[in-house]
């Protein structure tokens, strides 16, 4: 009988030591977050790609294919062109995962403007909050919105802000900042969703008052079908037809390096749990995209107790 207590014992002692030493060390976390790829990954696997979205790629090839006209920043107008070209094709709901920050040149400006209030579908414009260190003052929070004259326009705004955790893979997405809603979620009530609930929903954690959840990933990187900005702006050249018609759109970077020098464009691209299992780092918007298909289709991971 005193093996049994002892037993008892000692195992009661171990958990409550495991316990105490996953809230003051990182390595049990970090075990467990491996552990969350894992299951997804492997365990699960990749789902079927939605098929009523798709990635317009600025990538590379576009970069190229335009250099001979115009560097990046690309002007504003040719935004509203493809504006127009994806309205022309079908398409659901644009998204930008891009931000346009204050004034450009002004005629490139009205440009984009009236192809937003052309629109026949929601055009959604990236926010996000940028860290500045004022020597005067300390670190700053800063507020990047979409270019007033485009909200005017009847553009929407959805923050772009995404939170890594401490191994800096991207596993949950935020549903506001600021209560204003993100990216995701702003597509998500565009496309006629019904105002959520984060108290009817498995948050996963609280940025200040901002929920997130977890991303139901559907696949690793280009799981989600992927066409360059310059095919899609000249859909009826480049794409079969049809290909578009009906789809959710989501337009942002897709770049495979850092830096690219005089282009200036940072890279826009995270691990996520499928870079476990080999696939590349997912570039911010097909995160987003992600993160909008999970809202979508209702199927959310709860994080156990």
């Amino acid at each position: 009988m005193k093996k049994y207590i002892a037993g008892a014992v000692f195992l009661v002692f171990s958990f409550g030591l495991i316990g105490i030493l996953s809230s003051y060390t990182p390595y049990l976390e970090n075990l467990e977050l491996k552990g969350y790829d894992f299951m997804m990954s492997t365990v699960r696997g990749p789902l079927p790609a939605p098929g009523d979205v798709v990635i317009v790629a600025i990538d590379e090839t576009s970069l190229a294919e335009y250099e001979d006209y115009f560097s990046w920043p690309w002007p504003r107008r040719v935004h509203g062109q493809l504006i127009r070209s994806l309205n022309d094709a079908g398409v659901r709901a644009i998204i930008f995962d891009v931000i346009f920050a204050g004034e450009s040149h002004p005629e490139e400006d009205d440009e984009m403007a009236a192809a937003i209030g052309e629109s026949r579908v929601p055009v959604i414009l990236a926010a996000t909050e940028e860290q500045v260190i004022d020597p005067r003052i300390g670190r700053l929070t800063k507020q990047l919105l979409p270019f007033d004259k485009f909200t005017q326009a009847n553009a929407q705004v959805g923050y772009a802000t995404m939170h890594p955790d401490s191994d800096q893979v991207l596993r949950q997405t935020r549903l506001s900042v600021n209560g204003t809603p993100s990216l995701s979620l702003q597509a998500f009530y565009a496309l006629g969703g019904k105002v959520i609930d984060p108290e009817k929903l498995p948050v996963s954690r609280y940025q200040k008052d901002d929920p997130e959840l977890f991303i139901n990933y559907s696949g690793g990187t280009r799981h989600i079908y992927t066409v360059s900005y310059y095919q899609a702006i000249d859909y009826q050249d480049f794409l079969p037809p049809e290909l578009l018609k009906d789809k959710i759109a989501f337009v942002g970077r897709a770049m495979a390096v850092a830096d690219l020098s005089e282009r200036r464009m940072e890279k826009d691209t995270f691990p996520t749990p499928f870079s476990l299992a080999g696939s590349a780092m997912m570039p911010g918007t097909e995160v987003h995209a992600n993160a909008l298909t999970t809202l979508l289709g209702g199927v959310f991971i709860e994080k156990a107790s």
